[in-house]
């Protein structure tokens, strides 16, 4: 129910975080990092998809804007392209996360991890392992939270893989 339920601190907490992210889609970064196809940053199957509004104590949500993939506690979390680690934080929705910024105004987030392994401006190649997937953040259980902005829009991560398969042809 405190998950649900913010007292004034959480809440003033969560939008001072939202503050945060949000300016990390402002400008885009003058640089492109990202090369051919993007990659799946867990192999595990979606068990939540991308836009799907939850329904919390009889309350609609936002419109989910990733997909959760299955992923059991630990499991190695890698970077779906190259980029550079924009922002690593502990935050109370999403828990331990990883925003990349692979230049272009594309920026990749990868939430609720148990560990992280990157640092804030450390450059990333396609693959690396960014940290350990987990259940930190409002959370029923270890999954990954996947998510991509372009320009600063949500977009559907897998929609995005899926496409990228023929730059490699």
């Amino acid at each position: 129910r405190e998950m649900v339920e913010l007292d004034a601190d959480t809440l003033k907490r969560a939008k001072e975080e939202i503050r945060v992210v949000r300016g990390l889609f402002i400008r885009p970064a003058g640089y492109s990092l990202w090369r051919g196809r993007w990659i799946r940053p867990v192999a595990g199957t979606i068990v939540s998809s991308f836009g799907r509004r939850s329904i919390i104590n009889g309350m609609e949500r936002s419109p989910h804007s990733g997909v959760d993939l299955k992923a059991e506690e630990g499991t190695p979390v890698k970077t779906t392209n190259g980029g550079k680690v924009a922002l690593v934080a502990d935050h109370f929705f999403s828990g331990l996360s990883v925003f990349i910024d692979h230049g272009g105004g594309i920026q990749s987030m990868y939430f609720h991890l148990s560990q992280v392994f990157v640092q804030v401006g450390q450059v990333v190649e396609k693959g690396a392992t960014v940290g350990l997937s987990g259940s930190s953040g409002r959370v029923t259980g270890p999954h990954l939270h996947f998510g991509i902005r372009l320009n600063g829009e949500r977009v559907n991560p897998i929609n995005l893989i899926e496409i990228s398969g023929g730059l490699e042809r």
